[in-house]
């Protein structure tokens, strides 16, 4: 079984947190809100899969 790994969680924080907001961003009909949280969920969606491909790239070579 693999360690935990405080990066990824963080990333799945935030990026729960931002579909989160998306929905404040409705109830609150502010379009800045929504499109924020959507530009962040995808930063942080592209960062985790580019760092899992980084490591399993690591692991591939070990």
């Amino acid at each position: 079984m693999r360690s935990f790994d405080l990066s990824f969680f963080l990333l799945a924080l935030i990026g729960t947190a931002s579909l989160i907001s998306v929905g404040v961003g409705i109830a609150e009909e502010s379009i800045m809100i929504i499109l924020a949280s959507i530009v962040i969920f995808i930063v942080s969606l592209g960062a985790g899969f580019t760092r899992k491909k980084k490591l399993r790239e690591q692991e591939g070579r070990a």
